[in-house]
């Protein structure tokens, strides 16, 4: 620091010694939470060769915690966090595991928060019983996101649910967007779901990446269309928040997909994608729309792979559950079935069983679309694939 002769600070040299003082106290000015080195402490846990969360947290956690070790909620263990702020949760170092009954809770009566866990290198790991939750009248934004060559286990509840009705004007879905991204392998278990519902005008986004990708639990977006559709049109895409309300619309648009989409699931792989529902497995992808109400909205569905992509249905849905179902709904005249694009860069599409759906079949409803296409075979060996309609008897394929 600068000294005048008499050994006095200067204007400048007490304004770094006002800003090294800050940068020692770890206080970000104007953010929500304190940061340090390790915001264990500050996020509720206790900190020693992991930062552990084993019991309720008092209060709501909102802004930006930093860890730099592995992160590890046991039984009871539940965080809170609240609109429109949110949590943002970076692990430098280290796993993020969440075991039987714990939470992370964004919920509220009105507008879900947003929920951003990111690690730099580590594995997600949602055991059996865990539950991440950002529902109101207009669920929140939840991404999970793993480290680069590291995996995601989703054997718990990833859920953004609203519960608004619809309007017919300019409205997102009530359901929120759901992004998963790992940098090797993501699988969703038996008893893994993950879920963007919502009743009326229908749900958001859901979005699904990894090297290899396989499904053997339930991935949804579903919910019903209104009456009157929304505006934009594309509703699973980028729409500013009403006021008041939190950023939880997933940042890029997905052009040229239907009018007045009200349940999207899109799933990415660097290599395979399975979708089984053999044996003890429970694989769905399931972006249905019309069930509960409303008379307009559609659903649409892509699974882009480099390698193989394997739908492979049993009877672990039921016995006329098909594993890959874009539906409209029931009881309407006006609903179509919806679009589902299933494409192998440079390997196999195969199916069997009850494998793809895309029916509307009330009356005077019209059969949806599916396009499959593979760099080297399509088998379609003991597998059903249906468009079906009733004022137009198919639809396309």
């Amino acid at each position: 620091m600068s000294r005048t002769g008499s050994n006095r600070i200067t204007g400048i040299g007490r304004w770094f010694a006002v800003v090294f003082a800050i940068l020692l106290s770890g206080i970000v000015l104007g953010a929500p939470v304190q940061a340090s080195a390790d915001d264990c402490v500050a996020l509720g846990g206790t900190l020693g060769a992991e930062c552990v969360i084993s019991g309720v947290v008092a209060g709501a956690k909102t802004g930006t915690f930093t860890l730099n070790e592995t992160l590890r909620f046991t039984s009871g263990g539940k965080l809170t966090t609240a609109a429109p702020t949110g949590i943002t949760i970076n692990i430098t170092s280290g796993d993020f595991i969440m075991q039987n009954n714990t939470t992370i809770d964004g919920s509220s009566a009105v507008f879900g928060a947003p929920i951003k866990v990111q690690l730099t290198s580590g594995n997600i790991d949602l055991q059996t019983g865990s539950k991440i939750l950002s529902n109101g009248q207009v669920g929140g934004f939840i991404q999970l996101i793993s480290g680069p060559t590291a995996k995601v286990n989703i054997d718990g509840l990833v859920e953004s649910v609203g519960t608004i009705g619809g309007t017919g004007a300019n409205q997102a879905p009530g359901g929120g967007p759901i992004s998963i991204i790992a940098g090797c392998d993501l699988t969703v278990s038996d008893t893994g779901k993950i879920s963007s519902r919502g009743a009326d005008p229908g749900a958001d986004l859901v979005h699904l990446q990894g090297c290899v990708v396989t499904i053997f639990g339930l991935v949804e977006s579903t919910g019903s269309g209104h009456a009157t559709p929304n505006s934009p049109p594309n509703s699973c895409s980028d729409l500013a928040p009403a006021a008041g309300s939190p950023p939880r619309r997933n940042p890029v648009t997905r052009p040229g997909k239907p009018t007045f989409s009200t349940g999207c699931v899109e799933i990415w792989s660097g290599t395979t994608i399975l979708i089984d529902s053999t044996g003890t497995h429970q694989g769905q992808v399931n972006a249905d729309v019309g069930f509960s109400g409303g008379t307009r909205g559609i659903g649409w569905i892509d699974l882009f792979a480099n390698g193989n992509i394997d739908i492979t249905d049993g009877n672990g849905n039921g016995a006329n559950v098909f594993a890959v179902h874009a539906n409209g709904g029931l009881f309407q005249n006006s609903d179509t079935g919806g679009l589902i694009t299933i494409k192998s860069i440079l390997g196999n599409v195969t199916t069997t069983g009850n494998a793809i759906q895309a029916d509307a079949t009330s009356g005077g409803s019209a059969g949806g679309q599916i396009f499959i296409e593979a760099n080297k075979n399509i088998s379609f060996s003991g597998g059903n694939i249906f468009a079906r309609g009733d004022a137009n008897a198919t639809g396309g394929f």
